[in-house]
């Protein structure tokens, strides 16, 4: 869910409880739908599916308000503090059920959280590095000679390509 960076801190809130809401409403309302009785299936979804959407909008809003509050006091946006919050969050939500079950949720929600982010850095990690090889041009792509080196298809001395490399371009993009 995270925080938007554009919104301030009490409408990040809002947007995380309706986001959750919206989430919750769209997927519940597939799976009653599915699950429901045959001759009743629209009415099972109208009972079912606003309440497990509020449980989603009540995760959503507790999320961005301990995601916020984490970044204000540390001063810091990172991923820990989505991890945190993320943590913080489930084993709030499940404190009713005893002290066990919210620690095995803080745990188990702090681990979520952070596959994700995980994820999410990675993937940043990886567009930034097609960015660059794009920025570079076609001239800098590697060529597959590594994979043919350790299959035994091995160039002699001969057989090199020899022209110069291609004139470095001083246009600033």
């Amino acid at each position: 869910m995270g925080t938007n960076k554009d919104a301030p801190f009490p409408y990040s809130i809002i947007e995380g409880a309706g986001m959750g809401y919206a989430v919750g409403l769209l997927g519940s309302s597939t799976y009653h739908f599915l699950k429901g009785p045959t001759g009743a299936r629209l009415q099972y979804l109208t009972m079912k599916a606003p309440t497990t959407a509020g449980t989603f909008a009540v995760w959503g809003g507790l999320y961005d308000t301990i995601s916020g509050g984490l970044a204000h006091i540390r001063h810091k946006e990172d991923p820990w503090n989505t991890i945190w919050a993320g943590g913080i969050t489930s084993g709030l939500l499940a404190l009713r059920s005893g002290l066990r079950p919210a620690s095995a949720q803080f745990v188990i929600g702090a681990a979520l959280l952070a596959g994700m982010e995980g994820m999410m850095i990675l993937t940043e990690r990886g567009m930034t590095h097609i960015k660059e090889a794009s920025r570079m041009g076609p001239s800098s792509e590697p060529s597959p000679e590594w994979l043919r080196r350790g299959y035994g298809d091995r160039k002699s001395n001969d057989d090199k390509d020899t022209s110069p490399p291609d004139m470095p371009n001083f246009e600033f993009k």
